[in-house]
């Protein structure tokens, strides 16, 4: 499947990827600090836990909208189509 294609296309998907990108950035940002401290304590881990969540959120929401938005479905099979 062509992201760039159906970012193009559809702004609902461009919006909930950019969405999942930040999430994800924010998540493996916190990570490092813990990882570089070497273990944060008790809030550390609340923070990870909460930017994890976030994130898991977030890749749903744009799996979520992959299936159901017509428009990507349109964009996705053509997609197909050229690659075949």
């Amino acid at each position: 499947m062509n992201a760039g294609t159906r970012t193009a296309v559809c702004t609902e998907y461009e919006k909930v990827l950019k969405e999942s990108h930040q999430a994800l950035a924010e998540f493996n940002e916190h990570l490092a600090g813990v990882l570089t401290i070497g273990g944060g304590g008790k809030k550390w881990d609340d923070q990870l836990r909460k930017r994890q969540a976030k994130y898991a959120k977030a890749y749903c929401n744009l799996q979520d909208h992959a299936r159901n938005c017509e428009l990507c479905d349109v964009v996705s099979r053509i997609n197909v189509l050229a690659a075949a």
